[in-house]
């Protein structure tokens, strides 16, 4: 049930990146996110830095540069849409804010493929229940990667039965027949659900999922190291 759309994401390698323990890996992402979301153009060098520790994670988890980039393409057009600033005005400090924009789309979005790449998402639901999130979340989260393949696959048998019929998706005439589909896939996937979670509740199941102890958990060295590229980074921001 893991399926290859998930493997497509996380790379499967030993190194550091990979063993570190996934809260950690979690804690180092958000607190690295929130302190890159709130640099502006004059914050060269905390552009420069924030770049540097991508860099240095990624060959400390084996990863290469092409790896990176693959994942990081669903960015693309938001980093497209950075180009319509400087066009609605043509000053400085436009300019530099969308430069800045541009500049943190990309380097967030290298941040999350490398997160993505060194953790699987059966980690990362354990990494949300440990920091605190509602094990109710946590569970609904741990479905929906599980089923998401699953999701994939039966859209892919919909679209090939609508197109052994004649569809074809060049026509705008026949968009009616996906609406129609999306919707019986949606009913389909509701009642799959409540079978799914009707054949739980006769299993014991009580609303949370069962932890894995397998999983590696880090301690307060761990903790300290995660929250040290968001402390570096901010050290960098004074540096105007």
């Amino acid at each position: 049930m893991s399926g290859a759309h998930h493997r497509s994401l996380y790379v499967n390698r030993t190194s550091p990146g990979h063993s570190a323990p996934p809260e950690a890996k979690l804690v180092a992402l958000v607190g690295f996110a929130v302190v890159l979301s709130t640099l502006s153009a004059v914050h060269r060098w905390a552009f420069v830095v924030a770049a540097g520790l991508v860099v240095c994670a990624a060959a400390t988890s084996r990863l290469r540069v092409t790896e990176l980039a693959t994942r990081a393409i669903p960015a693309l057009p938001f980093l497209a849409a950075t180009a319509l600033i400087p066009v609605v005005s043509s000053s400085d400090a436009a300019v530099g804010a969308a430069a800045a924009l541009a500049l943190k789309i990309v380097i967030g979005a290298s941040a999350s493929a490398l997160f993505a790449s060194v953790t699987q998402p059966a980690d990362l639901a354990i990494a949300l229940g440990r920091i605190g999130v509602p094990k109710v979340i946590v569970s609904v989260i741990s479905f929906m990667f599980r089923y998401l393949d699953l999701m994939v696959a039966e859209v892919g048998r919909i679209r090939v039965a609508l197109v052994s019929r004649g569809y074809s998706p060049s026509w705008l005439a026949q968009a009616r027949p996906i609406a129609s589909s999306s919707g019986a896939m949606l009913v389909r996937s509701f009642e799959r659900g409540e079978r799914v979670h009707s054949a739980m509740l006769s299993r014991g199941f009580t609303g949370e999922m069962p932890s894995d102890d397998s999983v590696k958990r880090g301690g307060p060295l761990s903790r300290l190291l995660a929250a040290m590229p968001a402390v570096g980074l901010l050290g960098a921001r004074t540096l105007v």
